[in-house]
């Protein structure tokens, strides 16, 4: 039995953060709880895949930022370990097809911004 299985609920640090962030909330559950810390792997997948791993199945899962975004990543693609899933200031990103024209539109918005400063200044 790893050590997640032990506890109700397995709560994910943000970015900057450590499991000691959820220390004060942890300390006010009346279930068992423990607070991963989170090891970057080399991408994206086989950090999700690694945190899954020490997870039992049916988890309650809570993120926050980062954590959050790889709850999600874990409840998409290992369902079966998640039962309650739940995100602090996470959002599921966009996906590229879409970050693509969001980065054109927003290049065109600061050059028409640049072309009006330089024809008012």
């Amino acid at each position: 039995m790893n050590s997640a299985e032990k506890h109700g609920v397995t709560f994910l640090h943000g970015f900057l953060g450590c499991p000691a962030d959820w220390d004060i909330v942890r300390s006010r559950l009346a279930c068992e709880s423990i607070a991963l810390k989170i090891q970057p792997q080399d991408h994206w997948d086989a950090t999700v895949a690694s945190i899954a791993q020490r997870l039992p199945d049916q988890s309650t899962l809570v993120g926050y930022s980062m954590g959050g975004r790889l709850a999600m990543g874990i409840a998409v693609q290992f369902p079966a370990k998640v039962r309650n899933l739940v995100v602090v200031a996470a959002d599921p990103g966009v996906p590229n097809q879409e970050r693509s024209a969001r980065r054109e539109h927003d290049h065109n918005v600061a050059d028409r911004i640049r072309r009006i400063d330089s024809a008012e200044g």
